[in-house]
């Protein structure tokens, strides 16, 4: 006759549960609770997050501080000008120069960047034909501040007079107050 050890049976048969129920429950179970812990993380982290930025942004800007303008800075057959921002205190991220010049006496050559400010280049156009040029740039967050170099420009003389330049209209100067504020004194 044979006797079963029914205490031995019964402790074999708790360790094969409690090896399928650690080991085999649904392994999506456990990667389940991972990303609802790395998703519960992020929603809390992104007020947090949220209000460092809004710290860190300047208040609207409230004033038009800012003003564009030309510096000669060569006079051969060649005219080389500055497009010179100053900002007036106030902390800019983006400038639109949008500009307009004679074409019956000079043409525009290039626009060179290389001294900029700018850190994005948006627009960097050229338009003899009509006598327009357009500089679209910037500097994302946190801007900057100051007498800023914009571009140059290099103009060929066509004749003796001095070209006639000048902003157009929808000239900006952006703050970077996190609402785009045209800051530019017209």
């Amino acid at each position: 006759m044979t006797y079963f050890n029914t205490t031995t049976k019964n402790q074999e048969l708790k360790q094969l549960q409690f090896q399928f129920a650690y080991n085999t429950p649904f392994p999506w179970v456990k990667f389940s609770i991972a990303i609802l812990f790395l998703i519960l993380a992020a929603l809390l982290t992104i007020p947090l997050y949220a209000r460092a930025i809004e710290d860190r942004i300047a208040q609207p800007a409230t004033e038009k501080t800012a003003k564009i303008t030309f510096q000669t800075i060569d006079e051969n057959d060649r005219l080389v000008y500055d497009v010179v921002v100053d900002t007036g205190g106030q902390a800019i991220n983006l400038v639109g120069a949008y500009i307009d010049f004679a074409t019956s006496s000079a043409t525009l050559e290039k626009i060179d960047l290389e001294n900029s400010f700018c850190e994005l280049v948006i627009e960097n156009s050229i338009d003899n034909e009509f006598g327009q040029a357009r500089i679209f740039c910037g500097k994302p967050f946190p801007g900057a501040n100051g007498i800023l170099n914009v571009g140059q420009l290099t103009f060929k003389k066509i004749t003796n007079d001095t070209p006639v330049i000048s902003f157009g209209k929808e000239t900006m100067v952006l703050a970077n107050d996190g609402l785009g504020t045209d800051v530019l004194k017209r």
